[in-house]
């Protein structure tokens, strides 16, 4: 009797573990430019707005973005790295641009390129000795700063619990594929 009810608790916490985790996305999440989604060139990057790589390697992105124009599609998608501390809230934050703009691709490019550009403000160190609201207020007034999103907005949108679930999903969209580039 006592194997068949730990059995069956066991099982129930199984199901429950399971069914709490974030779906892989069916289709591919992110935000794309160029041509057509199934175009014959497809170049999907997976972005931690705060690595220095992903940085490094933006102004080429958008370079061959303007070169090629219609005849490749691009994507990107959110991957914050762990060991850059504060990358998920600057990934938190471009799906916050993304809603409130109703996903306005240059408002999300500008605002990918704007933290690239000031990187240096939110990474590691930098941030050591401020608490996670003064960060988001950190962010949020950078933002406005840039006319993309008001501060009100931007920190409404961080608050959002369907706005974190997106940015969780989008991150196990790129752990289910690859880090970096996808031709």
């Amino acid at each position: 009797m006592q194997f068949k009810t730990i059995s069956i608790i066991l099982a129930v916490v199984y199901v429950g573990f399971i069914s709490a985790q974030i779906p892989i996305p069916s289709r591919p999440d992110g935000y794309g430019v160029g041509g057509p989604a199934d175009a014959h060139v497809v170049v999907e990057m997976f972005l931690d707005p705060l690595c220095p790589s992903c940085k490094a390697s933006w102004p080429t992105i958008l370079q061959l973005i303007q070169a090629y124009g219609t005849r490749i599609h691009f994507r990107f998608h959110t991957f914050p790295l762990p060991y850059h501390t504060n990358a998920f809230v600057a990934a938190q934050g471009l799906h916050v641009v993304a809603n409130v703009t109703n996903r306005n691709l240059d408002a999300i490019y500008e605002y990918a390129t704007k933290v690239f550009e000031n990187q240096e403000i939110w990474y590691n160190d930098a941030t050591k000795s401020m608490t996670m609201p003064q960060i988001i207020n950190s962010l949020a007034s950078f933002v406005d700063k840039t006319g993309l999103v008001t501060k009100a907005k931007f920190l409404l949108g961080m608050a959002s619990d369907d706005i974190n679930y997106e940015t969780r999903v989008s991150w196990k969209y790129s752990c289910s594929r690859s880090n970096f580039y996808f031709i």
